[in-house]
């Protein structure tokens, strides 16, 4: 029951009344009905409570409001005049309350977010810190499959976030939002421990002269430098092929030989030189991570706050 809602209505005797929410709401419903057991069939109780409802708010306010006839109810001119005045404030309370269920039911569910070990490591991990102070309840499953396989899942509803390089996208979906996130460079670079073994220029020609790490598959980064060797009538022939990118850097690091990169995933290492990039005679294209959700999903809600929460690192 609500005590706090009142709307600015004085009763013929000129006091002003407490008068109960639920009584506005009863009244708002059997005006919208225009039928006293559709709205008690709406509203989940009998027709005596919605004719008692009725009587008490008439009591309250010393007017009549509303008259039965043999298709329903009708409305007196005071009835009128009342549900005028309550029809826009009732809308807007049920609307608010029903968005509040909703969302705040959805702050007690699993989130699942498919990206790369390495973005996950450097941007998702620490918005997830930052989510679940506020919202402890939610729990979250990150994975890190391919774009195609995560596409799908997100189209059957197995995941509720996905995180892309924006040129893999090939098609649109109607109910699948794609928004750019950041925008990313690759580069070589080999560890400072065996950094006086290479020189600090080497040409596409050269490079496969070089233990080269990147990682395995179809990757945008790879297939940017593959197409370097495309068009130079070269074949790009790397030593050592990694599942992940941040495997990459970590073999990088060990001084195994020279790896592919993201800079922005480096960054760190970059600054303090613990990695050094390689000069070429070729410069990689820039690329833009993206993100993808479902509009019609049901923690939409959840969703769209952590991707502005990601925006705002």
């Amino acid at each position: 029951m609500y005590s706090s809602f009142y709307f600015d209505i004085i009763p013929c005797n000129g006091d002003v009344m407490n008068i109960n929410f639920d009584w506005y709401n009863v009244f708002y419903y059997v005006c919208e009905f225009k039928n006293v057991t559709k709205a008690a069939n709406f509203l989940c109780v009998s027709q005596p409570a919605i004719t008692k409802s009725i009587r008490k708010l008439e009591e309250s306010l010393g007017k009549k409001l509303i008259t039965k006839n043999t298709k329903g109810i009708e409305l007196t001119h005071d009835g009128m005049i009342l549900y005028n005045e309550i029809k826009e404030p009732i809308e807007k309370l049920n609307g608010t309350s029903n968005a509040f269920a909703k969302k705040s039911n959805e702050f007690d569910k699993e989130i699942c977010i498919n990206a790369g070990f390495s973005t996950t490591k450097c941007y998702i991990l620490k918005v997830l810190a930052k989510f679940n102070e506020k919202y402890p309840k939610i729990k979250f499953n990150l994975s890190s499959d391919d774009y195609d396989i995560a596409l799908q899942k997100l189209r059957e509803g197995k995941y509720d976030i996905i995180f892309f390089t924006k040129q893999e996208v090939n098609e649109t979906y109607d109910n699948i939002v794609i928004e750019k996130w950041i925008t990313v460079e690759d580069e070589l670079v080999v560890s400072s421990l065996v950094c006086d073994k290479y020189p600090s220029y080497i040409t596409l020609k050269e490079l496969n002269n070089y233990p080269i790490i990147c990682k395995l598959g179809s990757g945008t980064g790879r297939k940017n430098l593959e197409n370097e060797f495309s068009k130079a009538g070269l074949k790009f022939l790397p030593t050592y092929q990694l599942s992940h990118n941040y495997l990459v850097e970590e073999y990088v690091k060990l001084g195994i030989g020279i790896g592919l990169v993201v800079t922005n995933l480096v960054k760190k290492e970059l600054e303090n030189k613990e990695l050094i990039p390689i000069k070429t005679d070729f410069k990689l294209p820039k690329r833009e991570y993206a993100y993808a959700y479902r509009v019609d999903s049901n923690s939409y809600h959840i969703i769209r706050e952590f991707v502005e929460k990601l925006h705002n690192m």
